[in-house]
């Protein structure tokens, strides 16, 4: 169920299948909604709040369309909402003319909560990059995670990454 390499730890299986209570607890979780399949009940099960550090900050990571349907943003694992960073899936000169105001091509955004005495994040930041593929987050995200103590917990992942713990599964369609 569990395979552990230099990349970081990756482990795979269904929700239910999975021995959380022998992963320990992380100061950075990243949960990556935004899966072909998922929908807001997809979390169930996954043990956030005692993957969580007494000092911990939340990343979820949702598209426009369930932005819109969530009603709690981490508060249910005992997070403080803080705010929302959007990842405009293109490059700055991709967007000429781009005045204050003005709505961006946005698919997904980066929900920053965070529980105990986590550093607040900076607010207004705005990552642009251009999608490599499905569910790949770019590298500024991940640069920006890692600015906070770890260990880091990726949920819903796609891959292995240096430094962290990866939960991946197959979504049933």
């Amino acid at each position: 169920m569990a395979a552990a390499n230099q990349d970081g730890r990756v482990i795979q299986g269904r929700v239910q299948q999975v021995d959380w209570e022998g992963l320990g607890r992380y100061g950075v979780i990243v949960m990556d909604q935004t899966w072909p399949g998922m929908t807001l009940d997809t979390d169930k099960g996954v043990p956030v709040a005692s993957l969580a550090a007494p000092d911990c900050i939340l990343f979820q990571v949702l598209t426009q369309d369930i932005l819109g349907q969530i009603d709690h943003f981490g508060d249910r694992w005992g997070f403080e909402y803080v705010t929302v960073y959007p990842w405009i899936k293109a490059r700055p000169e991709d967007l000429p003319g781009l005045k204050e105001g003005q709505l961006l091509p946005c698919d997904e955004h980066f929900v920053v909560s965070r529980r105990g005495r986590a550093r607040r994040p900076e607010p207004d930041l705005t990552l642009f990059h251009l999608p490599v593929e499905h569910n790949y987050k770019p590298p500024a995200f991940y640069q920006l995670a890692e600015t906070w103590p770890g260990p880091y917990l990726e949920l819903f992942g796609r891959c292995a990454r240096p430094g962290w713990t990866v939960y991946s599964f197959d979504v049933d369609s």
